[in-house]
């Protein structure tokens, strides 16, 4: 029997959670104590500022509002900032799936979100409050939608992952790249797919 994606969001949600468990009330570490812990905790302090340059190391603010919005919700500890990282290695291994079925098929999803999911650097990193898997994780969403053409979506995950780590804005010029080599004209759905470099440039402006 095929599993269909509601089961396989569930069994990957899961799965990942438990296999994440046991790193989830470890210490900060490295970046997390040195940046993103303090950019949090500052927005958070601050009735949600986004203006968190010098504690962030200059880094736009997606990612620590993300973490200052749960401390409001469930307090600042090591295990509510680790469960909403392991929440987005989730969703990048989920859009990796949904990717490579939109691509190819359910099979090459499955094996793509596995291989991700198991590669060391990200398995390491998937439970550290750190920039690279939120980042991942918003990639894979845009591209997909993207791929889908769901404009207000991509824009939606597009800008809010330019707006989480500045090498995000690689994703788009590709995607434009991509479109115009497959419809091999320009209209306005460039338009469309290039908002999220605006969103990025009207933030450091």
């Amino acid at each position: 029997m095929e599993l269909d994606n509601k089961w396989i969001l569930i069994i990957l949600l899961v799965s990942i959670f438990l296999l994440k468990a046991p790193t989830l009330d470890l210490p900060y570490y490295w970046d997390e104590f040195n940046s993103v812990i303090p950019a949090a905790l500052h927005s958070y302090n601050y009735n949600f500022t986004p203006f968190v340059w010098e504690e962030g190391f200059g880094h736009p603010p997606f990612f620590y509002l993300i973490l200052a919005f749960g401390y409001y919700l469930f307090g600042h500890s090591q295990v509510v900032s680790h469960v909403i990282t392991v929440f987005f290695s989730f969703l990048a291994v989920y859009f990796t799936f949904l990717v490579g079925k939109e691509l190819f098929n359910k099979k090459v999803g499955l094996i793509a979100g596995l291989l991700l999911l198991f590669m060391p650097l990200f398995f390491a990193q998937s439970g550290i409050a750190n920039l690279p898997i939120p980042s991942a994780a918003l990639t894979m969403i845009a591209l997909f939608f993207a791929i889908k053409k769901r404009f207000f979506l991509y824009e939606l995950f597009g800008s809010f992952l330019v707006l989480t780590e500045e090498r995000g804005i690689l994703l788009i010029p590709a995607i434009l790249l991509a479109y115009f080599i497959n419809e091999k004209k320009i209209d306005k759905k460039m338009f469309f797919y290039s908002i999220p470099l605006g969103i990025f440039f009207i933030w450091i402006i």
